[in-house]
């Protein structure tokens, strides 16, 4: 359902980026011509009501059936398209070069590319799906929501998902019990994998994300032993690891 939009949207793109640099080469008289101009320009803002209908229908799917991978390269790919519409307006109403059309567009998809190596999709995946599925906002007929996928969580997203699983043991509604077990089993196996990673691994396989993940596991210890000597209810501590790398900036 939700690729359906999106091919369609990847050959019209294709098509729109061919046809401006075919048809209106700098200096010829087609550039000249306010009539293609103008049609150009219609069939890209065209273009554009396709890729925004596309990113709902995305959207919509993902409200339906939970969040994963290929839907969030799916929403990026759907911005980069955004953009590429973008520049072929600038490069039409500005009179750009074809070689500055193809820069442009070569420049945004290297600062995506290099931006996204900065995220934890694994985390964001598993915070989405826990915030919105069906154990933690209840679901109806106007608004059905899928059940959390744990089998999704241990194959695809890993230790990444242990804040997201500590969020939804607290989050969860009472008459969901028996997935708030399994989501604690899986969080207990999850955190044996990361301290045996920190025990085993080399100096060269240290990586930031994991380090934030592993501060974060020590902070919930510490927690869970403070709440244990004073007797009271513990609960495990609302940060995220990059919460908790900013915290650790600021102590000395």
């Amino acid at each position: 359902y939700a690729h359906n939009g999106v091919y369609p949207l990847m050959a019209t793109a294709l098509l729109a980026g061919g046809f401006v640099l075919l048809a209106l080469k700098p200096g010829s008289d087609t550039e000249r011509c306010p009539g293609i101009q103008a049609l150009v320009a219609l069939w890209i803002l065209q273009n554009v009501f396709l890729t925004v209908s596309s990113l709902q229908r995305t959207l919509l799917y993902i409200d339906i059936y939970s969040l994963t991978h290929l839907r969030a390269a799916a929403i990026i790919w759907i911005g980069l398209v955004a953009l590429g519409l973008v520049w072929m307006l600038l490069r039409i109403i500005g009179r750009k070069s074809n070689r500055w059309l193809i820069n442009i567009n070569a420049a945004t998809l290297l600062v995506v590319l290099y931006a996204c190596g900065f995220v934890d999709f694994n985390e964001v995946i598993a915070t989405y799906n826990v915030r919105h599925c069906q154990e933690v906002l209840g679901a109806s007929a106007d608004a059905p929501r899928a059940t959390l996928d744990l089998e999704y969580f241990a194959d695809a997203l890993g230790a990444s998902a242990i804040p997201a699983l500590d969020w939804y043991q607290q989050h969860a509604q009472p008459q969901h019990s028996l997935s708030v077990q399994a989501a604690f089993q899986l969080r207990r196996n999850l955190a044996r994998q990361v301290e045996t990673w920190m025990q085993v691994q080399h100096w060269r396989g240290w990586t930031y994300k994991q380090a934030l993940l592993h501060r974060y596991l020590m902070q919930a210890q510490r927690e869970t032993a403070r709440a244990a000597s004073s007797n009271t209810t513990f609960s495990v501590p609302s940060i995220t690891p990059l919460k908790l790398a900013m915290a650790g900036r600021e102590t000395p």
